[in-house]
């Protein structure tokens, strides 16, 4: 299958396309469909999936990707996020997700051998509608592993500038209070009983001693 033969399939298919300039993009055409639920994780954003098709290895293989689909970096459990990938790769023929883990893209993509046969326009038609619908058909599936999950509000704190003073202030009321507090609670030291003779040498106040000690005893 040559370039040309490439183009002429789009045309029929009244689809625009783009064809970057430059080395090693001979063959390669650039475009776009619209979709139903899926947004582009590329900008400008919208309901949009980018298809990139180009012919490589001389004419022998048609290579279809939808780049950038999802980045695997915002995926709240990566690991989940792979297996469910697999799932779908299991399920799908032909188009397949990858993960790039260098920087986390998502693609889809699609290689179909045409070096013994030549791709007919209606398989060819087929291919390149089924890519979007499926892209649109697991999003919300993809997506579910995509979320982190919600984080807990760090709890507001009353130590800031405007309530240091007052703060401080009431702290140093309260430690008054505790060692006084404490200070009332001491244990009181147990008078010891006053001694015959420290009485007896007590003045009489006009009574005679004989007298004080007999009401002592």
């Amino acid at each position: 299958m040559s370039p040309e033969q490439l183009e002429g399939y789009l045309r029929r298919l009244e689809l625009k396309f783009d064809q970057p300039e430059g080395d090693g993009l001979d063959g390669t055409f650039l475009l776009g469909f619209d979709t139903e639920s899926y947004e582009s994780a590329l900008p400008p954003g919208g309901k949009l999936v980018r298809l990139i098709l180009s012919i490589r290895k001389q004419g022998e293989i048609l290579s279809v990707q939808a780049p950038f689909l999802y980045d695997a970096n915002e995926a709240a459990d990566p690991k989940a996020l792979y297996e469910c990938l697999l799932d779908i790769n299991y399920a799908v023929d032909g188009f397949h997700f990858e993960v790039d883990r260098r920087d986390g893209e998502v693609r889809g993509a699609c290689s179909i051998p045409i070096r013994d046969s030549n791709l007919s326009f209606d398989a060819f038609r087929k291919l390149l509608f089924a890519i979007p619908v499926a892209v649109d058909h697991f999003d919300a599936r993809i997506r579910k592993c995509l979320r982190k999950p919600a984080t807990k509000a760090k709890p507001r704190t009353i130590a800031t500038e405007q309530h240091a003073a007052p703060l401080a202030e009431s702290v140093s009321r309260l430690i008054k209070v505790v060692e006084v507090l404490v200070g009332r609670g001491k244990p009181r030291r147990r008078r010891q009983p006053r001694s015959r003779q420290q009485v007896s040498k007590q003045p009489d106040n006009g009574r005679g001693q004989q007298g004080h000690e007999e009401k002592i005893e």
